[in-house]
């Protein structure tokens, strides 16, 4: 490469190059030697005047593999900086409050960002940074070093240049005075700007750097001590890897999540550092007005037991639309009303509380929670009426299905408990039926006198057996089965007169075949013997006499 990657990359926002460029190996880069022309006419391949250091780093998502590549001319350098790189990953971890993403972090020395006024360039998506040598700036070199690793947790999750510089600085601000580091002190309220944060690189004509490296740190001490001080800043910077979707998040974002969690007003911190309080003042009065709705409204599903609000109130306030707020509430409102009238309900049906409102509450939009309250309610009735139908002394099998029946109300299968709370009224229709065909077969087995023919109809079969296997399946509860038993045996004892006539019908048939067969076989054998008696009789046959032949003899002609 003529030339160092680190320029290309650090001149473009094109995020191809800007990869292409960090995984160049260091082989391929320049260097810069006393003379500054000899940057663009050696390129290192000599490997021994490359150093690298590294360690293993224990992290809370396990161990992170830590790399400095640099040039041996500068290892004094390197032996300084690469300890604190060490030192600082795991309190950046807990300072952000979730887990750096990567196995491993990758650091270069690089002669050649200093020239585009850089002192470090981060690469978060790749895990990569890259650092500067300062000669006589020992401090300042650490502070870098922390500064650029902290955007490994502040860097393209973030919208703006003064949110993922400006918590790179809290971050560094945060940890350096525990880890000997004396910070370089920016002076940026000795400038006399006024220019809100949010108008870095987005319409302020301000180009010095402490100016806004310095206020956009600040302002985060500030936030920070608004939302109630270090751990609850915490909270709030943990959320953001909680759904990569909402990524990159802007200062609306921590706004709205900062009063979320210390239920603090922050219009006044974001008018004063952050916004331009002459455009925007209106919208936030408006976003104050719908918060406090939203807020109201919380109070009174907590009341019920009902946490958060319907996602379309969510996603209102999440891209500040706040104009179909008010309604939005006012329609959850009835829903948290008739949510109460279902729980008397329950509670006069002796129900446990159903989990189906509370789940779709806070994830489902208003429309669907409302759906899920009505067939709420129809399963309190469905219940109900079971109880009702089945009278004061339901059969044992009955009773396990509305048991069945509210288990599954309680854990929010409120279309299963309907279907179940039905059909224990079937099942007491199944008892009484199985109860009364079992009875009445009883008797008849006691009335049945068996005669010759039903005694034949009944080979084969055993009703009486089918009868002690009804009362089995009855006592068990299986009641079609004892029905079905019932049927069988009352069928057997019916249908016996009738089945042994056939039975005995067919067996006389099959005799008189086989007497008529053995008949015919019998006689024809005897007759066969007579003809041959009658030609071997005792009597000569008469001898034969030739006549001459004529025509008229050609009937007897043998």
């Amino acid at each position: 490469i003529c030339g160092d990657a680190t320029l290309i990359a650090f001149s473009t926002e094109d995020e191809q190059v800007q990869q292409q460029c960090a995984a160049a190996h260091d082989k391929c880069r320049q260097r810069v030697f006393d003379m500054p022309f000899s940057a663009f006419a050696q390129s290192i391949t000599d490997h021994s005047k490359q150093g690298v250091l590294e360690a293993q780093v224990a992290m809370e998502r396990g161990p992170v593999k830590l790399q400095l590549r640099f040039f041996r001319r500068d290892e004094a350098w390197a032996n300084s900086v690469f300890p604190i790189a060490v030192d600082v990953l795991p309190k950046l971890e807990a300072l952000f409050g979730f887990q750096y993403p990567r196995d491993t972090i990758v650091m270069r020395e690089s002669h050649f960002i200093e020239f585009a006024g850089a002192a470090g360039v981060a690469f978060p998506d790749q895990g990569e940074l890259l650092l500067a040598y300062l000669p006589g700036e020992t401090n300042f070199n650490r502070e870098v070093t922390v500064h650029e690793l902290a955007h490994q947790w502040a860097g393209r999750n973030l919208a703006r240049p003064w949110l993922w510089e400006g918590l790179a600085e809290y971050a560094t601000k945060s940890l350096a005075p525990g880890m000997d580091i004396k910070l370089n002190d920016r002076k940026w309220q000795s400038f006399g700007y006024k220019d809100p944060v949010a108008t870095w690189n987005e319409g302020s004509s301000i180009r010095n750097p402490d100016y806004w490296y310095g206020k956009s740190g600040d302002f985060w001490f500030e936030y920070a001590k608004a939302v109630g001080g270090p751990q609850k800043m915490t909270i709030v910077l943990a959320l953001l890897d909680d759904d990569p979707a909402q990524l990159p998040v802007d200062g609306r974002w921590f706004m709205d999540r900062g009063e979320e969690v210390s239920g603090a007003n922050l219009d006044d911190l974001f008018l004063t550092w952050v916004f331009n309080r002459d455009t925007v003042s209106s919208l936030l009065a408006e976003r104050r007005v719908a918060r406090d709705l939203v807020i109201g409204l919380y109070a009174s599903a907590a009341a019920q037991g009902l946490e958060g609000v319907p996602r379309d109130i969510q996603s209102s306030l999440a891209i500040w639309e706040f104009g179909p707020v008010a309604a939005q509430v006012e329609k959850a409102a009835k829903l948290i009303s008739d949510y109460q009238a279902v729980l008397a309900m329950s509670d006069a049906a002796s129900l446990p509380r159903s989990a189906a409102v509370a789940k779709s509450w806070g994830s489902g939009t208003t429309p669907a929670t409302a759906a899920v309250i009505a067939d709420t309610r129809l399963a309190i009735e469905a219940i109900e009426a079971a109880r009702k139908s089945l009278g004061a002394n339901p059969p044992e099998a009955a009773l396990k299905r509305i048991e069945e029946a509210k288990a599954k109300f309680a854990a929010g299968d409120l279309g299963g408990a309907r279907q179940v709370a039905s059909s224990s009224t079937a099942e007491a229709s199944n008892a009484d039926s199985a109860a009364r065909l079992i009875t009445h077969a009883k008797e008849t087995q006691a009335n049945f006198h068996a005669s010759f023919f039903s005694r034949a109809g009944l080979l084969f079969k055993d009703p009486k057996r089918d009868i002690a296997a009804a009362d089995k399946a009855f006592a068990e509860g299986d009641y079609p089965r004892a029905m079905d038993l019932v049927r069988s045996a009352q069928s057997s004892w019916d249908g016996a007169k009738s089945a042994g006539i056939l039975r005995l019908g067919g067996l006389l048939g099959v005799l008189c075949v086989l007497t008529v067969g053995g008949w015919l076989l019998v006689g024809r054998g005897l007759g066969g013997s007579r003809k041959r008696s009658a030609t071997v009789g005792t009597l000569p046959a008469a001898p034969a006499v030739e006549r001459p032949s004529s025509w008229r003899d050609w009937e007897n002609t043998p």
